[in-house]
């Protein structure tokens, strides 16, 4: 079974099996985030995010929220 590699659009880290992985979703006005499972088809209309971690999450969502 090949394994998708993904690599973290804040820092740029590559996924390890340790890394606890999210990926968000921005929508418009909206931002979503779970847990990366590694089979995200994407969703329509939609910019996707793949981040690393937790402090990686903190920086996307404060740069949504700073977004005009």
């Amino acid at each position: 079974m090949k394994r998708e590699i993904f690599s973290c659009d804040v820092c740029g880290a590559e996924q390890a099996q340790t890394n606890h992985w999210f990926v968000a979703y921005i929508e418009g006005r909206r931002l979503t985030l779970q847990p990366l499972a590694g089979n995200e088809a994407g969703r329509s209309g939609a910019q996707q995010f793949d981040l690393c971690g937790e402090a990686c999450v903190a920086k996307k969502v404060s740069e949504f929220l700073g977004a005009k």
